[in-house]
């Protein structure tokens, strides 16, 4: 049997002639029910919020001549509360001295994790991806007696949304289902064309932080 698409006038008029609830449901990065089973239901109209442009800054952390003849940490970013963030270069740059070695830890769900190290003048790259919450240091771990040098953590950071994954009558798990990506067109399923799966329970679960999905439940 082939599914009847209808074209957006119709599936306008289709909408207006059915009752409806609207809701937004707060999703974090354990699975989330979306709605629950209704065996009325012959649609869904779902969209998840994107972050505004200006929830996306550039982080530049910054240490001149840190104090390199002592262990610890010289230099530390956070990732704020509501945001994510995507670390893509540590630096080391020696002012006197040379041989030093700087760590580079990054801590997620207050677990910290060796994830490489700089030494003498040495940039490295990458992605190191921070939902709120966690951090990355810059660790002194071999001293130089004397010695300093410049340190830097640059990257991106974002407003919380990212992507969410949806998942019929059984917990959402990450990547394992139909996706909605934060600020994309909303998906728009009907009972004519996709069956009874809609009328069951429907679980979503976010990449990142908390997203807002917007969940409009249409039923005759």
């Amino acid at each position: 049997m082939t599914p009847t698409v209808y074209p957006p006038m119709v599936e306008k008029w289709r909408a207006l002639h059915m009752r409806r609830s609207q809701t937004i449901v707060a999703v974090g990065t354990a699975s989330t029910k979306l709605v629950g089973p209704n065996p009325h239901r012959r649609g869904l109209i779902l969209s998840v919020a994107g972050a505004a442009a200006s929830d996306h800054v550039n982080v530049t952390k910054f240490v001149k001549s840190a104090d390199t003849s002592t262990l610890g940490i010289k230099l530390t970013y956070t990732c704020p509360a509501g945001a994510r963030a995507d670390i893509t270069s540590f630096s080391q740059q020696t002012i006197i001295g040379t041989g030093m070695a700087t760590l580079i830890d990054q801590v997620i769900g207050g677990t910290s994790l060796q994830v490489g190290s700089l030494i003498s003048s040495q940039t490295i790259s990458g992605h190191f991806f921070l939902a709120a919450g966690d951090s990355v240091d810059l660790r002194v771990g071999q001293t130089v007696a004397g010695s300093t040098a410049d340190l830097m953590i640059n990257g991106s950071q974002f407003g919380a949304g990212g992507s969410v994954t949806l998942s019929v009558n059984s917990p959402a798990v990450l990547d394992s289902g139909i996706q909605l990506i934060a600020g994309g067109p909303p998906l728009i399923l009907w009972h004519d064309v996709i069956g009874d799966a809609l009328t069951e329970d429907l679980f979503a679960i976010a990449d990142f932080g908390t997203v807002n999905v917007g969940v409009w439940d249409l039923f005759g």
